[in-house]
């Protein structure tokens, strides 16, 4: 009975395998994913927009500055 119950303790103290992990991976996936809060069509479009404009503003202003420091530049040392 004793060595019964110490065998039925191995099993239950096995590391599950491979597939069994993964099985638990892509199910802990699908709920996390079920808990998400997605975005609408209108707020992914704001904010590509907004992210868009940004970039396109702050390359504007690193151009200025590389042309205003460039031509510092040939004014100081040419």
């Amino acid at each position: 009975m004793a060595e019964q119950e110490k065998q039925q303790q191995k099993e239950k103290e096995k590391k599950p395998n491979i597939f069994q992990k993964l099985a638990r991976f892509v199910k802990d996936i699908r709920s996390e994913l079920k808990k998400v809060l997605w975005p609408s069509r209108k707020q992914v479009f704001n904010n590509t927009l907004i992210v868009l404009i940004t970039c396109l503003i702050l390359g504007g202003v690193i151009w200025i500055l590389d042309f205003a420091l460039g031509f510092l530049y040939k004014l100081v040392f040419a």
